[in-house]
């Protein structure tokens, strides 16, 4: 009997009259449904996810075409076809590839499964990647002060300093890189690089398949496409994907949202996972940096979130960054108060910048729109002091 640990059965069965009764059939036989699709599209991305899965299709299944059928057999450990009403999807001149269509009968089905090769073959090792690059995380107060903005403009000036950099979005509440850069694909490079290191396949290559690309110098990682996925994030598994990242880039910007404290999953009762994205990556970071705004109601709150990160980042300084700043002495009273509080440290300013307005509008990085900015001499210097920390 195959382990239900071991074999994994992506599924994708319209028009199968019985569905329902060959799904408890092979879970009954010890195979495990690891995913339910809806098209041969979807089909490819889960056996690409989950090596060594069977794919289980119906002759109906939709959106397939000659290059996506050759990639999907390719990719799985075995595909069996299913017979399904309906007109058939998948290419007249493959659909014997993989063997006869059988009968929509667990006995035909089963039978088939009892020949399906084994594809856990043993693989060897994989080589640690060289761990070289920093972390930045960029963190902030409630009250959307910015963290994003600055993540995108901190990134775009790592990167022209000459470093390779890669910004990922690790907000699990409102994801918000994809959209700010005029991304409109649904696809979460986070989540997919998430996947491979829970299946233990994170490597450098599986990384750069995630990243998108968005200028010579400056890759993404886009967020979750849809923030009510977040129960599929693990804190575990995002604390690889920055260990890999340091592999792949010299500089790697992460996104995170204010919230730290431990949340549940009402269905699974999972706890932290909600926002141990966020504190994985304060606890894997090699900075942090902290951003606030510069009017009262934004300074208490700054006072408030340094207590709550030494709980998580221990005895490490962020660097704190007052964003959309109007005046000079709204840097100097925001330091002037964190001393009065015991927290001494440099305290910079972003200033207020039409430029960092019209990228926003416009989807694009601020070289994009104007070589030069206030905001981008800012996002320069806090770039080289952090690369030369």
């Amino acid at each position: 009997m195959p382990s239900p640990d071991l074999n994994r059965i992506v599924w994708c069965a319209p028009g199968v009259t019985h569905e329902q009764l060959l799904l408890e059939a092979v879970r009954a036989a010890g195979w495990s449904i690891s995913r339910e699709c809806i098209d041969a599209a979807d089909v490819l991305a889960a056996v690409s996810i989950e090596p060594g899965s069977v794919a289980v299709v119906s002759t109906a299944i939709q959106r397939v075409d000659v290059a996506l059928w050759e990639e999907l057999c390719a990719r799985a450990a075995q595909v069996i076809i299913v017979r399904g009403f309906g007109e058939s999807g998948i290419p007249r001149s493959h659909v014997h590839d993989v063997g006869s269509p059988i009968e929509p009968e667990p006995e035909a089905l089963l039978d088939a499964l009892r020949f399906v090769r084994s594809p856990h073959v043993e693989e060897p090792a994989r080589a640690e990647p060289e761990a070289r690059g920093a972390v930045i995380a960029v963190w902030g107060t409630s009250g959307a002060p910015g963290r994003t903005t600055i993540a995108i403009a901190l990134s775009e000036a790592c990167a022209r300093l000459g470093l390779r950099t890669l910004m990922v979005d690790g907000d699990t509440h409102g994801p918000s890189i994809a959209p700010s850069l005029g991304i409109t694909e649904q696809a979460s490079g986070v989540l997919l690089a998430c996947k491979h290191a829970e299946q233990g396949s994170l490597d450098e290559d599986a990384l750069e398949r995630a990243m998108r690309g968005i200028k010579p110098g400056l890759d993404v990682l886009t967020g979750l496409d849809d923030s009510t996925r977040w129960a599929e994030f693990r804190g575990q598994a995002f604390a690889r994907v920055l260990h890999v990242s340091r592999a792949v880039a010299d500089v790697t910007v992460v996104d995170i949202h204010s919230c730290l404290e431990s949340t549940s999953d009402p269905i699974t009762g999972m706890r932290g996972e909600r926002n141990g994205i966020s504190r994985a990556t304060l606890g894997n970071a090699d900075h942090v940096v902290l951003v606030s705004r510069p009017d009262p109601v934004g300074v208490a709150r700054l006072v408030r979130s340094l207590a709550i990160l030494g709980e998580v980042a221990g005895e490490r300084r962020p660097h704190v960054l007052v964003n959309r700043v109007e005046r000079a002495w709204q840097v100097r009273e925001v330091h002037h108060v964190l001393s009065r509080t015991g927290f001494v440290a440099n305290v910079d300013g972003v200033s207020e910048d039409s430029t960092v307005t019209k990228a926003a509008a416009r989807g694009s990085l601020l070289s994009e729109i104007r070589s030069r900015s206030k905001a981008q001499s800012s996002m320069r210097d806090l770039a080289r002091r952090l690369v030369a920390a």
